[in-house]
């Protein structure tokens, strides 16, 4: 069976201790950036992995953690079977099953007494309540839903703030924080796609580009309405012509630039407005999806 939502496990390892570690006097909308993106990537995964108890039945074992009854819960199969080889029987006792599989049966769960779902418990442990972490899974799917919804919607109002948006922010107050900056590039590369405003013939992939401080940038939008409203302030020709391309391969089609001369890309220039290296794109994709580079 072939994985196709991992995530490196230092990559869940640094968002659970950023998230843990939020200082008591963060303003709730940081505190929520940071949970939010480690829930992000830990409820989109494809499995959980799970050790089972002794029982006949296809359950998994429980622990004490801080006091309260939990189930383990690993985000990869390999810390699955470290905790299993520590006196619980084995890689044999080890199961996986899908997030929302797991979650039909969180009231279960809670009437059977357990009180937390503990993920990662020997390396960087965070964890919630079963129905609480039903609900959060509940909620990002309806958010994914709208936010699909709007990054298609020609008539969205461009200076709308979006989630990306708001984590840029972040990501920009805090440049050495890999944890902010990985949030953002995982909700940049979450988009269905990125949108350019092309330049010439359309039988080719030449998108516009600026030239700033720092070089030649290929300028990205986040919204189909963001590109528009940029070409149309800029007074560009055909500038309701956007050019829509799926993230990963827009991200391999900009890394053939650099041989023009181009650098960068600079994304969401009247928003968010963050710039990359054109060459770091294929390094960011892998980090952010757990995929090699």
């Amino acid at each position: 069976m072939t994985e196709t939502n991992v995530s490196d496990p230092a990559v869940i390892d640094e968002l659970a201790r950023a998230a843990v570690q939020v200082r008591e006097d963060a303003s709730p909308e940081e505190s929520q950036i940071q949970w939010g993106a480690l829930w992000r990537v830990v409820l989109d995964l494809d499995r959980w992995f799970f050790v089972r108890d002794d029982s006949e039945v296809l359950r998994p074992g429980m622990v004490t953690f801080n006091g309260k009854s939990a189930v383990p819960v690993f985000t990869d199969i390999k810390r699955a079977i470290a905790f299993a080889d520590g006196g619980r029987g084995g890689a044999n006792k080890v199961f996986a099953s899908p997030p929302a599989q797991m979650l039909t049966a969180a009231g279960q769960l809670t009437t059977a007494g357990v009180d937390l779902l503990v993920f990662n418990i020997e390396d960087a442990p965070f964890g919630a309540p079963p129905e609480v972490v039903q609900t959060l899974a509940s909620d990002l799917a309806r958010l994914n839903a709208q936010n699909a919804a709007q990054r298609s919607n020609m008539s969205l109002d461009p200076a709308e703030e979006t989630i990306l948006d708001r984590l840029a922010v972040i990501a920009r107050d805090k440049p050495t924080e890999n944890a902010a900056q990985s949030a953002m590039w995982r909700e940049v590369f979450a988009l269905d796609n990125w949108f350019f405003i092309p330049r010439g013939g359309a039988e080719q992939f030449n998108p516009y580009a600026i030239t700033m401080d720092l070089g030649p940038a290929i300028l990205a939008f986040s919204t189909p309405a963001r590109a528009a409203h940029f070409a149309q302030s800029q007074n560009l020709e055909n500038a309701d012509q956007v050019l829509g391309m799926p993230a990963h391969a827009a991200a391999a089609a900009l890394a053939n630039f650099t041989a023009a001369g181009v650098k960068l890309v600079h994304f969401d220039p009247q928003n968010g407005a963050f710039t990359t290296r054109l060459e770091d794109l294929k390094a960011m994709l892998g980090y952010v999806t757990g995929e090699p580079a």
